[in-house]
């Protein structure tokens, strides 16, 4: 973002090159555009990782209250709570698929 304001500063003319800027260093023109709607691949990876993570934790949960009621033939009421709060975080990630029949 910076980087933008000052390209924008200095072909304006509003700034010029020299005027508060260490000469030794290369040029912000010279530097390479990075565009907001260009995906960063760390970003999407880490994002694709805290859904999956997110899943996996719904999974674990699920299979914990489904041996526990194998094993004591009782329902876990705060097991499934927990459950169903992981779910609606799983939901609300931006990685779930959108309905697109809406």
């Amino acid at each position: 973002m910076i980087q933008r304001i000052v390209f924008i500063a200095l072909s304006a003319g509003i700034v010029s090159y020299g005027q508060g800027f260490n000469t030794d260093q290369p040029r912000v023109a010279d530097a390479p555009v990075v565009r907001e709607q260009d995906p960063d691949p760390m970003l999407e990876k880490a994002r694709e990782r805290h859904f999956v993570d997110r899943a996996n934790r719904v999974a674990a949960l699920w299979t914990k209250l489904s041996k526990e009621y194998n094993e004591r033939h009782a329902f876990n009421i705060k097991l499934a709570r927990e459950i169903s709060k992981a779910f609606r975080d799983l939901e609300n990630d931006e990685n779930w698929p959108k309905d697109r029949s809406k």
